[in-house]
C-alpha cells in the first residue's frame, strides 16, 4: 500500500495545482513499479478530489482495479452546480475532467459513494458510471452517515467490509 498527499495539501508543502496532482499521482505509481509491484497487485484508488489523478493515471498504467469513493464527474461541473448563476465552468482554471476520461478506460471500476453525501452529490456516481464502459460495478452507500458531511468523508470507511464483495465479484468477472 502506497498513500500520498498531493502538494499544498496535508503535511506535503508545494503549490496546489490540476499538473502537480498528475505529477504526484505518477510520481507514486513510479514508485510502485520502482518497488517491483506488478500491475496486477495494483489497485488504484481516488477519493474526493484524488479522484481526477486516480482516473488520470488508470486511463496511462495497467492496474487490477480502480476504485473511486465519492468522486465527482469534473470540477467545472462542481462549481456550476454550488454557483448556477455565474460563469463559473469559463474562470474555472482545474478540471480534473474525470468523466471525459472514464470512457476510455480499460481498467475493472468500482464506484462507492453516500446518497447522502453533502460534497459531492450522489448524481456525480451516477454520471461517472454511466459514462466508464463495462466491467464495472457502483456501490450505493445508504446508512446514516456520521461525519457530517453526508457520508463524503467517513461512509466507505465505515463501511469497509461492503466494499470487498463488489471488487471481489468485478474482479471475478473480469478473468
Amino acid at each position: 500500500m502506497l498513500g500520498l498527499d498531493y502538494r499544498g495539501y496535508g503535511l506535503t508543502p508545494g503549490v496546489v495545482s490540476e499538473t502537480h496532482g498528475y505529477e504526484d499521482a505518477e510520481a507514486a505509481y513510479q514508485e510502485l513499479k520502482r518497488r517491483g509491484v506488478p500491475d496486477d497487485h495494483i489497485v488504484l484508488w481516488g477519493h474526493s478530489l484524488g479522484s481526477g489523478p486516480a482516473v488520470y493515471l488508470a486511463t496511462r498504467h495497467p492496474a487490477v482495479a480502480l476504485v473511486l469513493f465519492g468522486a465527482f464527474t469534473s470540477i467545472p461541473d462542481m462549481a456550476a452546480e454550488t454557483y448556477p448563476l455565474l460563469p463559473v465552468r469559463l474562470l474555472v482554471g482545474v478540471q480534473f475532467d474525470s468523466i471525459a476520461r472514464l470512457p476510455s478506460l480499460r481498467v475493472p471500476l468500482l464506484i462507492a459513494h453516500s446518497v447522502s453525501d453533502a460534497v459531492v452529490p450522489y448524481a456525480h456516481a451516477l454520471k461517472n458510471f454511466a459514462a466508464a464502459q463495462d466491467p464495472k460495478r457502483l456501490l450505493t452507500l445508504r446508512d446514516p452517515p456520521n461525519d457530517g458531511l453526508g457520508g463524503h468523508v467517513n461512509a466507505l470507511y465505515d463501511h469497509l467490509d461492503e466494499l470487498l464483495p463488489p471488487l471481489t465479484a468485478l474482479l471475478r468477472a473480469t478473468r
